[in-house]
């Protein structure tokens, strides 16, 4: 019987250890979302102004509040992301899309 149970994992931002990061093929876009940036003790006047809307799970526009580069780490590779920083409420804390994926090599993949 198939599911569609979301692929999240935990990562590291910024040397942070950051649990509950969704793995979404889908997104254009990476997205770390502004509580979650706060917590890792990151100050909002660090991060770059961004205007473009996204839309959002809902069908929604988002307005994001800026953009930022930040290393990631998962596994043994760190590369240096450009998150879309978004106030907008949330269950993850990011969601790593395709572009993550392709440059980590990675295969998103659940158990079948």
């Amino acid at each position: 019987m198939p599911h569609a149970d979301p692929l999240v994992i935990t990562i590291y931002i910024c040397n942070c250890q950051v649990q509950r990061v969704m793995v979404d093929g889908g997104s254009s876009a990476d997205i770390l979302f502004l509580d979650a940036y706060r917590r890792m003790g990151l100050e909002v006047e660090e991060i770059k102004r961004s205007n473009p809307p996204l839309v959002g799970f809902d069908g929604k526009w988002v307005s994001p509040v800026s953009v930022v580069t930040l290393p990631v780490t998962a596994a043994d590779r760190t590369l240096n992301v450009e998150f879309i920083v978004s106030d907008s409420p949330s269950a993850y804390n990011a969601i790593m899309g395709h572009e993550w994926i392709h440059w980590m090599e990675g295969v998103p993949s659940t158990l079948h």
